[in-house]
């Protein structure tokens, strides 16, 4: 499986990355400009993603911004399942953000086998 991964913040990227490579092969990008790029280049070597995985809150261009371009683009008529994400900047403390990520790896990895068992 091939998953594109765009997250803007860099520890939170590096730990995604780790918990959806049990699925297979990650790219990950830091902004919503990258993600539609490769999602492009993908498309053009005919190799397309089988999930995208975006952040809400991207820098340069959203998450929301960038599912509605690729929802809008002729090129991509049959887009994989294109997941948002988004951290609650409310835990600042290391501790409450080790907590976070871990409720959000356990959520995503129970939310995929459902979503691919199906």
């Amino acid at each position: 499986m091939r998953v594109l991964l765009a997250e803007g913040d860099g520890p939170t990227r590096l730990y995604l990355t780790d918990v959806l490579s049990e699925l297979g092969d990650v790219v990950a990008v830091s902004n919503g400009l990258e993600a539609l790029a490769s999602v492009e280049a993908c498309w053009a070597q005919q190799l397309p993603y089988d999930l995208i995985v975006l952040d809400l809150n991207l820098p340069r261009r959203d998450g929301i911004d960038v599912a509605r371009a690729l929802r809008n683009d002729a090129r991509y008529p049959e887009l994989p399942p294109l997941w948002g994400v988004s951290f609650d900047r409310r835990g600042r403390g290391p501790f409450d953000r080790v907590m976070l990520r871990s409720e959000v790896a356990d959520r995503l990895r129970k939310e995929l086998r459902r979503g691919l068992a199906a």
